[in-house]
């Protein structure tokens, strides 16, 4: 909930982008999922290599149903971690789906 009452402090104000993927956990933990893809988003470009970036990213996209995002952000996240089994069940399934 901290992390969600700066943001308003930091509006006008440039953030990094572990500012936006640490209020993205916040807004989904408060259950504001808009808010918490927005978020996401914001931090994702600069997260591309980060492995529990993609993980979490991936994870909530699915929730969401964004299901071609989420093809995109595992197939990120498998370049670097491969043998994830969980991961790779999940873009299996997603593969399916599509």
């Amino acid at each position: 909930e901290a992390v969600v009452k700066i943001e308003t402090a930091l509006e006008n104000e440039e953030a990094d982008a572990q500012f936006y993927w640490s209020l993205a956990l916040a807004q989904e933990g408060l259950e504001n999922y808009a808010k918490a893809a927005e978020a996401y988003q914001t931090a994702y470009p600069s997260f591309t290599r980060n492995k529990d970036f993609l993980k979490a990213y991936a994870l909530f996209l699915r929730e969401e149903g964004a299901l071609v995002l989420t093809k995109e952000v595992i197939e990120k996240y498998l370049e670097i971690e491969s043998s994830d089994e969980e991961m790779i069940a999940i873009l299996d399934e997603i593969n399916s789906d599509i």
